[in-house]
């Protein structure tokens, strides 16, 4: 059996050209940190879980993520008209691997709000809000879980009732505390009760400045740490911030966990632990009298 990783030419080639920009782009300091993409794109935590130490690696980051943005390289399979590069599978496996090789991680919005935009979202939020985030010049939190029903989302419990041309939001959302500050919060709300729980929830994207928006903390202690409780109280929305229809929020919120579950396809930062796993099993093989 054969555990080698096969390349094609093609990809070889577009390593070389991603290789020498890297050499030339990413910041030093931030080479092996995990700082320079994770940690500042919609602000998933860096590698080891620690926030960046000071402001020169802060700025060096978002230079850094706003320079691979301007090359469609953050969501290089994107259309460039949305902030992509038109780019095929292989080049994006190429790009992934080669900052999981300086420790610079995986831009997170690709498995948050950004998939659930390109496929749910109406054209003028895909070219409007699009480029901005995966440029990092607009940050998200996503927020699904309650203090009461956890990431039930059957049990959600935050409601939208449309009054007018508006949607009013009362409820509730629990996250885990971050480092960084958000422009918008993506977020369900159940604007149909009574209904069946996969025909009941929406998806929406809302300005974190938006009235009657307030956030607490709850110190647990220990290695739980901080959280964030966030309340809705008769929050005001226009329907230009629902993601895909009314009702269709199981959907593009599925469209989102699935990409964080692992659907992206990509090794990553995993190629090195598949390097090691085959080369154990190469020895573990010839231990015991293979070929």
């Amino acid at each position: 059996m054969d555990f080698s990783l096969d390349y094609t030419d093609e990809q070889q080639e577009f390593r070389k050209e991603v290789i020498a920009w890297l050499d030339e782009h990413a910041p030093k300091a931030l080479v092996g940190s995990g700082v320079g993409v994770q940690g500042y794109e919609t602000g998933d935590m860096v590698a080891g879980g620690a926030a960046p130490q000071d402001d020169a690696a802060e700025a060096a980051g978002k230079e850094f993520r706003r320079q691979l943005g301007e090359k469609g390289w953050i969501a290089p399979t994107y259309p460039t008209e949305y902030g992509g590069a038109g780019l095929t599978d292989d080049h994006a496996a190429v790009i992934n691997e080669e900052l999981a090789e300086r420790g610079l991680g995986r831009f997170r919005s690709l498995s948050l709000v950004a998939p659930a935009l390109l496929a749910h979202g109406t054209e003028d939020q895909k070219r409007r809000l699009l480029p901005s985030i995966l440029r990092g010049e607009l940050t998200v939190w996503q927020i699904f879980s309650e203090p009461e029903a956890g990431s039930d989302l059957a049990s959600m419990r935050t409601v939208a009732k449309r009054e007018g041309d508006e949607y009013v939001l009362t409820g509730q959302k629990l996250f885990k505390e971050e480092f960084y500050d958000a422009d918008l919060i993506y977020t369900l709300a159940n604007t149909r009760p009574g209904a069946e729980p996969r025909e009941n929830i929406t998806a929406f994207l809302i300005p974190t400045d938006t009235r009657g928006i307030t956030i607490e903390y709850r110190n647990l202690g220990g290695p739980a740490g901080e959280q964030r409780i966030l309340t809705f109280n008769n929050v005001r929305v226009l329907p230009e911030y629902v993601i895909g229809m009314e009702g269709q929020g199981w959907q593009v919120a599925q469209t989102t966990l699935e990409l964080e579950r692992g659907g992206m396809g990509s090794l990553g930062s995993g190629r090195t632990f598949l390097d090691d796993l085959f080369g154990l099993a190469r020895q573990t093989r010839l231990s015991a009298g293979g070929s």
